[in-house]
């Protein structure tokens, strides 16, 4: 499964430098992925895909998501090689798990924006936790969801 639909590739560049682009420029795009997004998921639901997942499920699963913090990423590719490239050269991870962005957490004095929160797939866990002990800058960080919180850990 490489969770790297055509219909969101277009988005990619945008959503994944999202710090070189104006907050306007950035809205739009993310509305226009999240809408897409939405799409692509309710014809999976309707084909059957996926029909072993629910969000309760997955919210309670530890390790089913992380932060990504482009601005941090060294894009050196580390990431790529400790997962055998489900993470792409910029330590991203397959955009077909991107959910939204996220604020930093509280207290914290970052000013460059939100990071993107991603899903883990069950199966990437392993490969997630590799990329994360490889990217000295932490660009990568597990979070739980807590009550509709982003909990970083």
């Amino acid at each position: 499964m490489a969770l790297r639909s055509r219909a969101l590739a277009p988005f990619t560049t945008v959503l994944s430098t999202y710090e070189t682009f104006d907050s306007a420029d950035l809205t739009a795009e993310l509305t226009a992925f999240q809408a897409e997004r939405r799409h692509l998921l309710s014809a999976a639901t309707d084909s059957g895909h996926h029909s072993d997942l629910t969000v309760e499920r997955e919210v309670r699963r530890p390790q089913a998501f992380l932060v990504v913090e482009p601005a941090y990423s060294l894009s050196d590719g580390a990431a790529y090689v400790a997962t055998s490239g489900y993470f792409d050269q910029n330590n991203m991870p397959p955009w077909d798990t991107w959910i939204a962005p996220v604020p930093p957490p509280s207290g914290s004095d970052v000013s460059w924006g939100p990071a993107l929160l991603c899903w883990v797939p069950p199966w990437a866990r392993e490969g997630a936790e590799r990329a994360i002990d490889v990217n000295p800058e932490q660009c990568l960080q597990w979070v739980d969801i807590r009550e509709g919180t982003v909990l970083w850990t």
